[in-house]
């Protein structure tokens, strides 16, 4: 199964051969019940893992040496979230606990994550892990997370028309609300762009839907923007640090049969130029980028 996966995953790439710097490095994502890994140098992709009856809803970092999946399935004859980790070198997997949109902080040991209800987190305390929330909303909100450094992150409750951002320092233990950068941008699909201290997400309009992506310091100050076709259909799903450059897709559909499909760019941040590195390949809405 796991052969005839990968190939799978081979055939639906369709990598194209760049004129451009070759990039360097892996992002891991998820596609159904499959972590799978993709090659900046050619766009290649395999299987990394087979994780049974669940569907992998996010990956995020876990240090250096782990990835932090958001898997959904059936438990005891319900729908459940649940937080599980993924050791690279060895393949090996954990469930963690029932949660969803897992964030781990390096620098105080603090795993965040929603329980549906209410946004929490475990941190370390003098018998171990506990317990400690963050914010309460209603069920079914919609929440995003964005880590900014290893001890602050973003958080968002709501919808694009209402979506409230805040900013919590775990090191502190202190929450801001960033009302003016909650008035002109989303969190769903942003990065934070650590060099400049600024954050990349897509513009809000007043009718609730987004627009360009552009770049924001965290007071809502607009600083300038991408240079991509004026399309709300571009999402950025990793930043790679080391190489100044942005994962995005895109999707599109094809003449014949209106298929669905899923393009593969790369932002070149240092030239302002962008390219199609995959023609069709699902990344999910989060990915994971390790440079080696």
């Amino acid at each position: 199964m796991l052969v005839a996966a990968s190939l799978l995953f081979t055939q639906l790439a369709g990598c194209e051969q760049p004129s451009h710097p070759e990039l360097r490095g892996h992002l891991y994502f998820g596609s159904g019940q499959y972590l799978g890994r993709l090659d900046l140098r050619d766009g290649s992709t395999s299987v990394e893992a087979n994780l049974g009856d669940v569907s992998i809803r996010r990956v995020s970092a876990y240090g250096d040496e782990n990835l932090l999946l958001t898997v959904f399935g059936i438990v005891n004859h319900k729908e459940t979230y649940r937080l599980m980790q993924y050791e690279i070198a060895t393949g090996q997997t954990g469930t963690l606990f029932k949660g969803r949109k897992g964030l781990y902080l390096a620098g105080q040991e603090m795993l965040v994550y929603d329980d549906r209800l209410r946004l929490r987190a475990k941190v370390r305390g003098e018998s171990g892990r506990v317990d400690v929330d963050l914010a309460q909303h209603e069920f079914g909100d919609r929440i995003q997370l964005i880590p900014v450094s290893d001890s602050r992150f973003l958080y968002s409750i709501g919808d694009t028309q209402g979506e409230r951002i805040f900013a919590h320092d775990a090191y502190t233990q202190t929450t801001t609300y960033l009302e003016k950068l909650s008035a002109v941008c989303g969190l769903d699909g942003a990065i934070w762009i650590d060099e400049s201290r600024q954050l990349l997400c897509r513009m809000t309009a007043t009718s609730g839907q987004f627009e360009s992506y552009s770049f924001f310091d965290l007071d809502g100050t607009r600083r300038g923007r991408l240079s991509l076709p004026e399309s709300r259909s571009f999402r950025a799903v990793a930043y790679l640090q080391d190489q100044e450059a942005l994962v995005l897709t895109q999707p599109w559909y094809t003449l014949i049969g209106q298929r669905g499909k899923t393009a593969i760019w790369i932002y070149d941040l240092g030239s302002d130029e962008y390219y199609r590195l995959v023609k069709d390949q699902y990344l999910g809405e989060t990915a994971v980028y390790k440079s080696e």
